[in-house]
């Protein structure tokens, strides 16, 4: 069978093997959502540390983040996450 194989499916994985996929451990992630968690965390982390500058670095933040949003044609989830940490 052609388990690994990158030719496209006709059908939707049944409930069983996503099951199954899900108990072995494979699972879509996304290389991104390390990255934004990180940025996200030392954003939080620093506006705890150093009120004045955490407050500028989350709306710096949000403003750049606004602004993909705004291209993607909404308002992402970052930039959410980071209107409730201000």
């Amino acid at each position: 069978m052609a388990d690994g194989s990158d030719l496209e499916r006709s059908e939707a994985p049944t409930q069983k093997r996503l099951d199954e996929a899900r108990r072995d451990g494979r699972v879509a992630r996304s290389p991104e959502l390390a990255t934004a968690a990180a940025l996200l965390t030392g954003a939080a982390v620093l506006k705890l540390a150093a009120p004045a500058a955490g407050s500028r670095l989350v709306a710096d933040m949000s403003g750049q983040l606004g602004m993909l949003g705004q291209a993607a044609g909404g308002e992402g989830v970052a930039v959410q996450l980071l209107s409730l940490a201000a």
